[in-house]
């Protein structure tokens, strides 16, 4: 007896199939333009790419791994909400879902600045720069820093003046703390022996 093809209805319950890793589900899987100025936007896109490498949805991105419901995350995305007042709730989640440190997520999303880890902030800014013209100057790495970079934000400077000193193994800026060093003095506070 030959066998019986499975109907339609049969076919309807089975499984839908895998969705492919790293293929998004609509346009809103990237952000473009003026949407990475806004506050938060690292954090954004952070969330975006962590979840178009995993191949998932923004909905499954949203609801099931932060926690936030689609239109939330939606407004977040277009900047209808801020995105530095996200809750230390929603941190926490974003902060497993990335697989991060809370601080360095409070740092994406706006909530920290890299000056926060300075004591004395204040004396970031007159060595910003000094420590640019003398990256400038450099044999090494000054040819391709271009001009544009003394007119960018305090951050972004600050930035580049970092990644310079992590490549070349130079100080410019007034000692910071690193985020090992903060975990450190914490733990020396709450549990003294």
């Amino acid at each position: 007896m030959p066998k019986k093809k499975p109907t339609r209805s049969a076919s309807r319950t089975s499984p839908p199939p895998p969705r492919k890793a790293g293929k998004p589900d609509s346009p809103w899987a990237v952000l473009r333009g003026k949407e990475l100025e806004w506050p938060g936007a690292t954090l954004l896109a952070l969330l975006l790419e962590a979840a178009h490498v995993r191949g998932l949805s923004i909905r499954e991105l949203a609801e099931d791994h932060l926690g936030v419901s689609y239109s939330y995350f939606q407004q977040l995305r277009i900047g209808e909400r801020p995105v530095p007042k996200l809750g230390p709730e929603t941190l926490d989640k974003v902060a497993a879902f990335l697989n991060l440190p809370k601080v360095v997520v409070m740092l994406a999303a706006g909530q920290l600045s890299l000056k926060d880890f300075h004591q004395e902030p204040e004396v970031v800014e007159q060595y910003l720069e000094p420590a640019l013209r003398f990256i400038q100057g450099d044999p090494k790495f000054g040819a391709y820093m271009p001009a544009s970079v003394f007119g960018m934000t305090s951050a972004e400077r600050q930035f580049i003046v970092m990644l310079y000193e992590r490549a070349s193994g130079k100080t410019l800026l007034p000692v910071r703390a690193t985020l090992e060093e903060t975990v450190e003095n914490f733990r020396a506070i709450v549990s003294p022996d």
